[in-house]
């Protein structure tokens, strides 16, 4: 058993979530044509079987045999209904169309033949296989009613019968109590085996409990309802000095790949239906100004942090990607806290106390 913090799952639709527990759930079921490996960062395929890349075209191979959870093949006519009639046509999160979006131009798509499918982009665009692990859908499911696109953002509501869900990765979902758990059972069919040719997954069933906050999630663990939980720094020493009578151990997995950031809001829109600024004009001059953000930079104490509130179990952070990531950048060691530094940038921008 495992938890999520929340409410739980808004959507069991992966083009639709907009939050990390409705798109954990989703992921498990639907799989993309490419993933990343997570020791090395190398893009392998899924779905897809390989890929010819000749200049601005990619030619996809998919897997020959594998199917959807209700027996129907896994074809090309998914790919591109899944491309061109719900990332590119705008429905659901279109954070993924966007990202596509390459000088002003989304990628043309063509269907070669049932297995192949053919993606042209205006220019070479280094993320571009990365964009491709998003996931597919089964177009016969998806589109299976006259006015599927009208319906779209309330399609696999987290009320939908789960027999009824149409899949195709590791787990379907088995059993979903809003606010208490759901249950997920492994895919007998799933195509994926290990180096010995045994299937995969190796864990047959999975249960998220819906736990509502951190305090209720160590009450959970501590009562045996959880497996698992991951501690935040400052509860290490709490369970560390308890693990020898106890059931359970705990594991230093290093750093983690999540990050704690500040982040500032450069909106400099209206609001439509109000009129009014997102963010007000002045402080959009504020934030807008390079010496108020150096000096944001130069005024966060770091070192008191790791140890205050991590209890030592973190590390001073310098750049937007965590030391656990393969595109850390070790030369980055920062700056220590200097508050004259900061004063003088904002000095230097015109800002008084």
């Amino acid at each position: 058993d495992s938890s999520t913090i929340g409410e739980g799952p808004k959507t069991f639709n992966p083009f639709t979530s907009t939050d990390a527990t409705s798109s954990t759930m989703a992921d498990i079921m639907y799989d993309g044509l490419f993933t990343s490996n997570p020791m090395t960062g190398e893009v392998t395929p899924k779905l897809a079987k390989s890929v010819e890349i000749r200049g601005n075209s990619y030619k996809i191979r998919l897997r020959k045999g594998i199917k959807w959870s209700d027996g129907q093949p896994i074809t090309a006519d998914d790919v591109i209904f899944t491309w061109r009639d719900i990332i590119f046509a705008g429905l659901g999160n279109t954070s993924t169309r966007d990202a596509m979006m390459i000088s002003g131009e989304l990628p043309k798509l063509r269907k070669i033949d049932d297995y192949t499918v053919e993606f042209t982009i205006k220019q070479q665009f280094a993320p571009f296989l990365r964009m491709l692990s998003a996931p597919i859908a089964p177009k016969h499911y998806f589109a299976k009613d006259k006015d599927w696109q009208k319906n779209f953002d309330r399609f696999l509501a987290t009320n939908t019968d789960p027999k009824t869900i149409v899949t195709s990765g590791a787990y379907r979902l088995r059993e979903y109590i809003p606010a208490q758990r759901g249950v997920f059972v492994k895919n007998p069919d799933y195509y994926m085996i290990n180096k010995d040719g045994k299937k995969l997954p190796y864990i047959d069933k999975l249960v998220y409990l819906i736990v509502g906050d951190i305090n209720n999630q160590i009450l959970k663990f501590e009562a045996n309802e959880l497996d698992e939980i991951s501690l935040k720094g400052g509860d290490v020493a709490r369970y560390k000095a308890k693990e020898n009578k106890s059931n359970y151990v705990i594991y230093n997995l290093g750093a983690d790949n999540g990050t704690m950031f500040i982040a500032i809001n450069l909106n400099d829109r209206k609001n439509k239906q109000t009129g009014k600024y997102y963010v007000s004009p002045k402080k959009q001059r504020w934030f807008s100004d390079v010496n108020f953000r150096r000096a944001i930079d130069y005024a966060i104490d770091r070192k008191s942090m790791v140890q205050n509130i991590a209890n030592g179990m973190a590390t001073p952070l310098y750049t937007a990607e965590s030391p656990n990531g393969i595109y850390y950048n070790e030369n980055l060691k920062g700056h220590p806290r200097d508050i004259n530094k900061a004063k003088s940038l904002l000095k230097e921008s015109g800002f008084n106390r």
